[in-house]
């Protein structure tokens, strides 16, 4: 004999109270829904890589096929993220997401998923070609450049550049004296090459180490 479930029913007020059905509250375990409750398939909350459809008032989610390319991706890093077919994603290399150069200065390649480059020194740089490309590595930026007036002497009316600071300098600065505001033959002052080490100079800019010993007056080396 079936147990009765609720005392009230037993003892026949079922016109008072009234009397839960045998599925009254029954949930997945006993054919109630699988997912979120959904009128549409846009109700149903899902991951990049998985579909959604409302059916029968619940959301069913399914992985989408494996190595589909998302449209999200980060540019320039050597790799793709794509689907791995249980519903996440994952990076695949991508021998061809390389980032730009800018310019000509630099060109880059990828090694596995680690972006390398090579700077093109002496190429030309500038709106109309009107520079070349000198490396400016900085701590951010290994592959940094700076456009610049010269990299070699060819590049000057003057024949005559300083390929430190990329500057064309007077054609005195090849002359073999010390004339101008030269601070040693053909360095220092506002207009030529900086001066090497144990050079005269009279300030810290006439030194390729931006150093300047005040006490002698030459240039000491770089750090």
């Amino acid at each position: 004999m079936e147990l009765c479930r609720d005392l009230a029913c037993c003892l026949g007020f079922v016109m008072l109270l009234g009397c839960p059905s045998e599925t009254d509250g029954a949930g997945a375990g006993a054919g109630g829904p699988t997912g979120p409750e959904c009128e549409v398939d846009s109700d149903c909350p899902k991951g990049s890589c998985e579909s959604a459809a409302c059916e029968s008032g619940s959301c069913a989610l399914a992985p989408l096929e494996e190595g589909l390319v998302l449209d999200t991706q980060i540019g320039g890093d050597c790799q793709d993220t794509v689907c791995d077919g249980e519903g996440t994603s994952k990076q695949v290399e991508n021998p061809d997401d390389i980032p730009g150069g800018g310019d000509n200065c630099v060109s880059f390649t990828c090694v596995g998923t680690q972006v390398t480059g090579e700077f093109n020194v002496g190429a030309t740089c500038g709106a109309n070609n009107e520079g070349f490309c000198l490396p400016n590595p900085q701590d951010d930026n290994p592959f940094a450049y700076a456009c610049v007036q010269c990299t070699q002497n060819s590049h000057c009316k003057t024949m005559v550049c300083d390929t430190q600071e990329g500057n064309c300098s007077p054609a005195t600065c090849a002359n073999g004296l010390v004339d101008g505001e030269e601070t040693a033959e053909d360095c220092g002052g506002n207009d030529c090459p900086s001066c090497g080490t144990g050079l005269a100079c009279l300030e810290d800019g006439d030194c390729l180490s931006d150093d300047c010993d005040n006490a002698d007056g030459t240039c000491n080396a770089g750090n």
